[in-house]
């Protein structure tokens, strides 16, 4: 034991992300995503095979792109991970889970 400590991100259940992401949808996402993922201003999600990629999802919620503005910058690593897994695993999606230790790494803070 050397005497430093770690502060590991804690393992959520894929319902809790589910569903705290579904509230962040609601409020960030869905004006443009649509409420039920069906795209208007901003892509679908319904059927969208990009939402696969665990980085693809960070890096757009973190940093925005084309019409997206840069939402995430102010979220958590839990927050990021909530929506993801939000969007992963609704309207037919079933992706798995997106972590918050999988944002730390993608975001590489």
């Amino acid at each position: 034991v050397t005497g430093v400590q770690t502060c590991a991100l804690p393992i959520l259940p894929l319902p809790t992300l589910v569903q705290e992401g579904g509230s962040l949808y609601a409020r960030d996402c869905a004006a443009c995503h649509g409420g039920k993922g069906e795209g208007g201003d901003g892509p679908k999600f319904v059927g969208n095979t990009n939402i696969s990629s665990a980085s693809r999802i960070v890096n757009q919620v973190t940093s925005g792109g084309q019409y997206m503005p840069p939402i995430g910058e102010a979220y958590t690593a839990r927050q990021v991970a909530a929506v993801g897994s939000y969007i992963r695993n609704t309207w037919g999606n079933s992706l798995g889970a997106l972590t918050p230790a999988e944002v730390t790494q993608i975001r590489g803070k």
